[in-house]
């Protein structure tokens, strides 16, 4: 009795993990729930990267380099980080390393010109959904790279200042930045560069640092002006229906915000926010439902640049033992 068992359990496990490789979702779905928050911060020093809870506690360092890692971005299993480090034949480039900070492999050399006011810069890199590529800006083109590090392309090759791409969760097109006009406006293309489009616009400001909802349907952006202090919009993905999420406010406020970036969720943004006086900068939360912002470090210093981590459902995976079934 003992092989037919053997084979029945074997084949009530096989059942089972189709099962749930059935229903469960592909990576960079919108059913994703809210994992850690990777930032930046130069609280021991240097730019390095840290990693904390959604709420903002077991803060940990992650990376330990003598020179400066920043940008980070959650691959869309959640289970790598994407950042700009030093290089190895170069001083900077993007590189690749698993969520707890192990195991650093370098994708592709960069030019990248670190800011005196990083918590300002207009810079990003974005994982394509399926995680086999990267987005990036170098000298004012858009480029795409694979993570093993070949076919490196530029996508925009223009003569005005391409910036800032975020990859939509369905693969199909790219967010940026462009000077195509008189000032930053948003503007999406094919991933492979074609079929540029302008998104509305409200004049003379400045909409930059983009990124997508995890369903698509909407954008989060920057919008900065000469009248005011940098403030945060939502838009539907078309760039209809702009409405003002978050700002510094009026009077003698003094705080700048910037690097706005969905909860894998959706119902929250993730930002940091920057004291003119002090310097420093700390990380806050703040739900779409409304309700006031969290902050979320604490430490002195500048802590920027945050990216959550999708967390998706556990799919069965193959055992030799008997198990429950």
């Amino acid at each position: 009795m003992r092989p037919t068992l053997t084979c029945c359990l074997a084949a009530r496990r096989i059942f089972v993990a189709a099962l749930l490789a059935a229903v469960a979702p592909a990576a960079g779905s919108a059913s994703a729930t809210n994992g850690k928050i990777v930032f930046t911060s130069d609280r021991d020093g240097n730019q390095q990267l840290y990693l904390m809870n959604e709420d903002g506690s077991e803060q940990q360092r992650l990376t330990h380099n003598g020179g400066i890692d920043c940008f980070p971005a959650f691959s869309p299993d959640g289970r790598r980080i994407a950042f700009v480090g030093a290089g190895r034949s170069t001083s900077y480039a993007i590189k690749v390393m698993n969520a707890d900070g192990t195991e650093t492999a370098e994708v592709t050399p960069l030019d990248f010109r670190p800011s005196p006011f990083p918590w300002h810069d207009l810079w990003a890199l974005s994982w394509s959904p399926d995680g086999k590529q990267i987005a990036f800006q170098e000298a004012g083109d858009i480029f795409t790279v694979k993570v093993d590090g070949t076919d490196r392309r530029n996508l925009t090759n223009h003569p005005a200042l391409d910036l800032e791409p975020a990859w939509s969760p369905d693969g199909a097109r790219i967010l940026f930045v462009s000077a195509r006009v008189y000032w930053l406006t948003l503007h999406t293309m094919k991933a492979d560069g074609t079929e540029v489009r302008e998104l509305p616009s409200a004049g003379e400001f400045w909409d930059t640092t983009p990124a997508f909802s995890p369903t698509g349907g909407k954008i989060v952006f920057m919008v900065r002006s000469e009248m005011t202090l940098p403030a945060i919009y939502t838009a539907n993905s078309d760039g209809s229906e702009r409405a003002l999420f978050d700002y510094c406010g009026t009077g003698t406020c003094s705080t700048h915000r910037n690097r706005p970036r969905w909860s894998p969720d959706g119902q929250k943004i993730v930002y940091h926010v920057w004291e003119y006086f002090t310097g420093d900068a700390q990380i806050h939360v703040k739900s779409l439902a409304g309700t006031s912002a969290t902050q979320l470090t604490q430490a002195p210093g500048r802590n920027f640049q945050p990216c959550w981590q999708p967390v998706h459902p556990a799919q069965a995976e193959e055992t030799t033992s008997d198990g429950p079934f």
